[in-house]
């Protein structure tokens, strides 16, 4: 089996210009969460928003967990299609991409795995 891509970061608050980055990265998301919607995204449904984004848009990602102890972390995974003659899951859907947000706040990891895969997979508008 593949050995998957793994993007790993850091959202730290512990200095004022590392807050300031991840307040940056927020207002980024919570604004490309907006479009094509009625109303705004907020801290409020970011959740709600990244977690159908990532399903929808991304072929099926998703956070597959939130841990804590120090600090926290955000999990997600991409998986594909694999042997599909396999009894095996991870065989039949091998993950792809795979991402660990470590944070200090949990909706700033929240957010930055929506833009990491916002980042790495483009999403090309339909002309109509």
């Amino acid at each position: 089996m593949t050995k998957p891509e793994l993007v790993k970061d850091f959202m730290c608050r512990c200095r004022p210009e590392r807050a300031e980055e991840c307040d940056a990265i927020m207002a980024d998301v919570l604004a490309r969460l907006s479009e094509g919607y009625e109303t705004p995204a907020t801290p409020e449904n970011l959740l709600s928003r990244v977690v159908t984004s990532l399903n929808w848009d991304y072929d099926g990602a998703s956070i597959e967990g939130i841990h804590t102890d120090q600090w926290s972390v955000v999990i997600s995974e991409k998986r594909g299609y694999g042997d599909v003659e396999s009894k095996d899951f991870d065989e039949q859907y091998p993950v792809e991409f795979r991402t660990h947000v470590q944070c200090d706040r949990v909706e700033d990891g929240i957010a930055r795995t929506w833009q990491i895969y916002a980042d790495r997979f483009p999403q090309t508008k339909e002309e109509e």
